[in-house]
């Protein structure tokens, strides 16, 4: 019978008897692994802090923007106007933000075979707080912990975290091709500025959901496309010093999982990423109305097209939350519509929607890590 060699660094994460082989391991290899995980915890909290100082640079640097845009912005009276909601405004707010959660949950359930209502909006409170506070992909490994605690297997788990992000990323991408449709059929009237960066972010996504569509549908136009990209993509990988797989079979890979992620409970997710989407429409109209903008100066179609808009600009996370990007461009493009003797309500009713959606999830989502937490106690 083999004697095991004790191990001298007694606790740490390297430990020899979780290798099969501690019987080749030197001390020297030891350290090196000894000391690499405080290394790659230090870089991970760097990487945060980093983040976290982006983000609220991002928050300055918007309210510089805005205040020199408009010269009738004025800060205390944002504040009097979102300290002056009544009991009413505040509880129908409360309840337009449970309708957005409980669309989102119905969402997540789609992506997730069997997973009930009551856990898919667990699964999406508690990543999306993460998310909130740490800019980046930073939702997607707990979206994976909590799938494979519910009885996933790794590769189910991996497969509706990728769906949970086509239905995301796909309804950021057709929001702001209906925003376009809206403002050329409505009566919504833009500055020469606001009508072009609209058509020009229109004609960019719709070209874009064109290219996914064609990809998605077609085995042979996504052969096509990879052996086109295959030279820049060995390129990129030379440069990062990285190997992958050829990029058709990437691709090959990517498309029939997305398929297989989609093709199950589509209609499902089709109608909750629908209610959602209105859902936060709704909330910041009711948010427009309480701040006391009227209809004849914003109406509702306005409040859609600069919230369609928005969506498209922020389909790659920059900041935690969009924090920063998001204010700007709502304020930006609602002021321009409603004038500028409407900024600081148009303010006071971004600064409304984003605490709802923003600043109050993140409590929310730690009470829903307690609650799955404690769900997975013997």
């Amino acid at each position: 019978m083999a004697h095991r060699r004790p191990d001298p660094h007694p606790g740490s994460v390297a430990a020899v008897s979780d290798r099969p082989d501690d019987a080749s391991v030197e001390p020297e290899e030891l350290e090196v692994e000894v000391e690499s995980a405080p290394r790659s915890t230090r870089r991970r909290v760097v990487g945060i802090v980093i983040r976290l100082a982006v983000t609220v640079g991002a928050l300055a640097i918007s309210g510089i923007v805005l205040a020199g845009i408009f010269d009738d912005l004025d800060w205390d009276l944002v504040w009097t106007s979102v300290r002056g909601l009544d009991d009413a405004q505040r509880l129908s707010l409360l309840m337009g933000l449970g309708l957005v959660i409980a669309a989102q949950g119905v969402v997540t359930s789609a992506t997730v075979p069997g997973l009930p209502v009551r856990r898919a909006v667990l699964a999406y409170l508690a990543p999306t707080a993460v998310a909130s506070v740490i800019p980046g992909p930073s939702d997607l490994p707990l979206k994976y912990r909590m799938y494979a605690s519910w009885g996933r297997s790794p590769s189910e788990s991996a497969l509706s975290v990728a769906a949970s992000g086509i239905f995301s990323i796909g309804t950021k991408l057709v929001l702001p091709l209906l925003a376009v449709i809206v403002a050329t059929i409505s009566s919504v009237e833009l500055t020469d500025g606001v009508n072009r960066t609209i058509v020009l972010a229109g004609v960019i996504l719709a070209a874009a959901i064109g290219l996914s569509v064609l990809v998605l549908g077609s085995a042979r136009v996504m052969h096509s496309i990879a052996h086109w990209l295959d030279a820049p993509w060995n390129v990129v990988l030379r440069m990062l010093r990285k190997e992958s797989r050829p990029l058709a079979d990437v691709l090959s890979g990517a498309r029939e999982r997305a398929l297989e992620a989609i093709s199950a409970r589509w209609q499902m997710g089709l109608w909750g990423a629908f209610i959602a989407s209105a859902a936060q429409v709704a909330l910041m109209l009711m948010a427009v109305r309480f701040m006391g903008v009227p209809e004849e100066a914003l109406p509702a179609a306005g409040v859609f097209v600069a919230f369609g808009v928005v969506q498209g600009l922020t389909v790659v996370p920059i900041t935690a939350g969009n924090v920063g990007v998001s204010e700007t461009a709502w304020i930006t493009l609602m002021g321009a519509m409603a004038g500028s003797e409407y900024i600081n309500q148009i303010s006071a009713a971004v600064i409304v929607y984003r605490v709802l959606t923003w600043i109050l999830i993140i409590p929310l989502g730690g009470i829903a890590s307690i609650l799955w937490r404690r769900g997975l106690r013997p």
